[in-house]
């Protein structure tokens, strides 16, 4: 489930306002509604079944998968939360992303590095609510007709060719590291 979020999100970054993006839109919020269940004392993310297997040479800074990783950060970052809508998933996602780059042990990932760089222009809310803006278009709207100046400013951002997320071979995306 994590990594088709991920690649979504990435596809939604690389082919921007097209038919096949809205629909990807409304799938990525629908995952996230889907994967994440809050019940009165607790809250289950299922991003991902995860079996780890330690070689016998294993070493305590050996990394772990990423979508273990992640979901842990995204778990806790519930915490104060009861559903999932456009402001308590922009919210969980900036609390869950700031705390997998707080631990610099963790594999760089692309899209999370892309993430930082607006979160630190202050454009990370803006483009929660433009990723999954399909999921909830009414949400979206009511959003947007108090919070204009903060998604124009999004919006100059995101459309200057210098902003757009770049994936090379030193700049890219997979699931987890390839065993050596």
């Amino acid at each position: 489930m994590l990594y088709g979020l991920v690649y979504g999100e990435i596809f939604l970054n690389l082919e921007r306002t097209t038919s096949r993006s809205q629909e990807m839109s409304q799938l990525l919020y629908d995952g996230y509604k889907k994967a994440v269940k809050f019940k009165d004392k607790s809250t289950t993310v299922d991003f991902c079944q995860a079996f780890i297997t330690i070689k016998k040479d294993s070493k305590p800074t050996d990394p772990l998968p990423f979508c273990l990783l992640y979901s842990g950060y995204f778990a806790l970052a519930t915490v104060d939360k009861k559903e999932i809508n456009l402001e308590t998933l922009s919210d969980i996602r900036k609390k869950a992303l700031k705390e997998y780059l707080k631990h610099k042990n963790n594999p760089s990932n692309v899209l999370l590095n892309y993430q930082k760089i607006m979160d630190d222009n202050n454009l990370f809310n803006a483009y929660n609510y433009y990723l999954f803006q399909i999921g909830d278009q009414e949400a979206f709207k009511s959003w947007l007709i108090n919070n204009k100046a903060e998604y124009e400013k999004f919006v100059d951002w995101y459309t200057k060719d210098t902003n757009i997320l770049k994936i090379d071979k030193k700049n890219l995306y997979i699931a987890d590291p390839i065993p050596k």
